[in-house]
């Protein structure tokens, strides 16, 4: 009989990768290192991170709702201080739902 797959015991970065990570994104420029920043801090998936709407978020609650996931099952992410962080850095321009990068370009767009 197989061991259950306990995703907790898998770490999600090992060693010095995520500073070496976020040092690259922000060389490179632009609207990429708080992308990646926001990817590491919640561990949502690409799709997930498109699809992000201002509404979806409780910021009293510090957590962000997924409707729709790929296997089908609504859930709602926990938003670290960092993850708050990046948000809190983005414009929210009226009559816009999708959270978007200062560039204008909505994250389904990057």
């Amino acid at each position: 009989m197989a061991t259950p797959f306990k995703p907790e015991l898998l770490p999600r970065l090992v060693g010095d990768e995520e500073a070496r990570l976020l040092a690259a994104a922000q060389a490179y420029g632009g609207e990429i290192g708080s992308l990646i920043t926001w990817a590491i801090e919640t561990a949502m998936r690409r799709g997930e991170i498109a699809a992000m709407r201002w509404e979806h978020l409780d910021r009293k609650a510090k957590v962000l709702l997924i409707p729709e996931t790929k296997n089908g099952t609504p859930r709602r992410v926990p938003l670290s201080t960092a993850a708050l962080a990046v948000l809190d850095a983005l414009p929210r321009p009226p009559g816009r739902s999708c959270v978007g990068y200062p560039s204008g370009i909505p994250v389904a767009g990057l």
